[in-house]
């Protein structure tokens, strides 16, 4: 039997918040919720009843979970990111 020890008189780091990730298809299928759903979400995650939610991490270009693959730098080479843009977003 294996356990863990927990010595509540040693802190080693502070925890900020507890949350999650939202993608382009997250806000996708937030948005094709009717404004009932929505607020049931919202409540799920971020209402006093629900997780309690303080954080929230955006992804930086396309994720696993997007709807299309893109990101913000589609030209090789170009190091001074003079073809930079997030028109996608």
């Amino acid at each position: 039997v294996h356990s863990i020890k927990v010595d509540s008189t040693k802190l080693y780091q502070k925890i900020e918040g507890f949350g999650g990730a939202i993608t382009d298809s997250t806000a996708q299928v937030f948005a094709s919720l009717n404004s009932s759903l929505q607020s049931q979400v919202i409540e799920a995650l971020w209402g006093p009843t629900g997780q309690q939610y303080n954080l929230m991490r955006l992804t930086i270009g396309a994720t696993d979970f997007s709807t299309s693959l893109y990101n913000y730098a589609e030209t090789k080479g170009d190091y001074k990111m003079k073809d930079f843009s997030m028109a996608h977003d």
